[in-house]
């Protein structure tokens, strides 16, 4: 009995600071998984890495330590031979693009919500209030890409305060206006 067909499962991964590709052999006779163990030989690059004995038709693989490149993943089992390409692109350093900002007022707080182009939440982003002239900063948004601003002097008359997410140029703002509630006027007393 002979493995008649292989199938090649290649993936890179980021592995700390470097990158692994992890490969998954699998062997076949006929539609049944090659029982008896075979010898699997991976190599990358066309120099041999590894081999190993295959269990119930499979084994795996990792070749860890790799930086970004091109790699072609060649595995030779029993007179077949099957590649595959990877490719690992070096991490694009992008600065966090804030694509919309939603601002909603409530009870002396003012709740920010920043997000992507594709309107995912933006974590990490910090930005500024102008606040009837008064400039400060707020915390970071969380992994929801929210950040909460406490105001002062809510019930302050009405104002617009500005709100300004990220670096320049890629800055968004939107201006609210607050209106605060009204303070109740007690009823007249009955005589």
């Amino acid at each position: 009995m002979a493995a008649d067909r292989m199938n090649v499962r290649a993936v890179a991964n980021k592995d700390g600071e470097k990158w692994k590709v992890e490969v998954v052999v699998s062997v076949w006779e006929g539609h049944r998984p090659l029982m008896q163990p075979s010898v699997i030989i991976l190599s990358l690059q066309g120099i041999e890495r590894e081999r190993k004995r295959t269990t119930n038709g499979k084994v795996r693989f990792e070749v860890r330590n790799l930086d970004p490149a091109n790699y072609i993943v060649s595995v030779f089992c029993e007179g077949l031979e099957q590649s595959k390409e990877v490719k690992i692109e070096p991490e694009k350093k992008t600065s966090l693009v804030a694509e919309t900002v939603e601002v909603s007022i409530g009870d002396g707080e003012i709740l920010i919500i920043v997000n992507d182009k594709d309107h995912k939440p933006v974590p990490g982003v910090s930005g500024a209030v102008n606040d009837g002239g008064r400039v400060k900063r707020f915390n970071a948004t969380d992994s929801a890409g929210m950040a909460v601003y406490k105001l002062e002097n809510f019930t302050e008359t009405r104002r617009t305060v500005e709100v300004r997410v990220g670096n320049e140029p890629s800055q968004k703002w939107c201006g609210v206006i607050l209106n605060p509630k009204p303070t109740p006027t007690p009823a007249p007393k009955a005589p």
